[in-house]
Order: C-alpha cells, then sequence, then structure tokens
C-alpha cells in the first residue's frame, strides 16, 4: 500500500481530471493548486512532466453526495488494477487492493474509495456546462445499482 499524504491542506486540494485515450474511461490526475501543474505519478510522487503521469481508468459508483452535475467514481491504477482510496482521518491517498479498502473497525469503513468528478464553473461556465464534452455521457441518466 503507498501512501501520499504531502499534499493535505486545511481546505483540501484540487485535482483536475485530464482525459486519456490511452484506454477506455482513461485519465490522469493534475494537481492544480501549485504554482505549476503537477501529475500523480504511480508512486503517489508528484511529477513535473505529464508523461510520467500514472494512467487511471475509472468506473461509475453510487453517488454519494449527488451534487448537480457530478459524477461519483471508483479510480484504479491502470497496470496494477489497485483503487485509488483515501483516509479522512490521516489526510492520505493510498493505492490499495479491494481487500485492504474494504477493512472495517467497528463495522465502519476506514478508508473511502469513492471520489466525485464535478465541472469547473470556472473553465465551463457558471452554467455548469460540461465543455470538455467528458462528463456529458454519464451525467444524463440516474444510474441504477
Amino acid at each position: 500500500m503507498a501512501g501520499l499524504d504531502s499534499m493535505a491542506a486545511p481546505r483540501g486540494v484540487l485535482w483536475r481530471v485530464v482525459p486519456s485515450n490511452a484506454i477506455p474511461n482513461g485519465m490522469t490526475l493534475m494537481c492544480e493548486d501549485l504554482d505549476s501543474p503537477l501529475w500523480l505519478a504511480s508512486d503517489l510522487s508528484m511529477t513535473d512532466k505529464e508523461a510520467n503521469a500514472a494512467l487511471f481508468r475509472f468506473e461509475l459508483c453510487p453517488a454519494f453526495r449527488g451534487g448537480k452535475g457530478s459524477v461519483s467514481v471508483v479510480m484504479y491504477h491502470h497496470t496494477s488494477n489497485l483503487v485509488l482510496a483515501s483516509s479522512e482521518s490521516r489526510h492520505t491517498v493510498f493505492l490499495m487492493t479491494e481487500e485492504e479498502v474494504d477493512t472495517k473497525s467497528k463495522d465502519v469503513l476506514l478508508y473511502n474509495k469513492a471520489w466525485e468528478f464535478s465541472i469547473d464553473a470556472e473553465e465551463d461556465g457558471v452554467n455548469g456546462e460540461d465543455a470538455s464534452g467528458f462528463l456529458t455521457p454519464y451525467e444524463k441518466e440516474p444510474l441504477a445499482f
């Protein structure tokens, strides 16, 4: 299990999903809250070269907040198939197996594997329109799970 905790911030950190055509539902993750863009690498370090960024694929999952224009997903590392998960109590992001991410303490999950993609209002406009079209196929109808 690898972990990233050096990017913790009181208000959170804004990550941009950068679509990739290398695999279906493929993407890289770029940190936006810095002076220059950095991408998340496979070892959960940060790299200034997009070519060295980890490639993830996402799968839809049940909504947990259900915000307008948001899509809930689970992200998997492309080559290892490990789940990108987080621990709110530790303010850390991990790559974990499905078994590790499902660990419970007193019937409470210790890790979160669901992430929420939402449209960037500053880039895509205040109307919540997805100018890139990346989320559009997933927003149209509620998913049945």
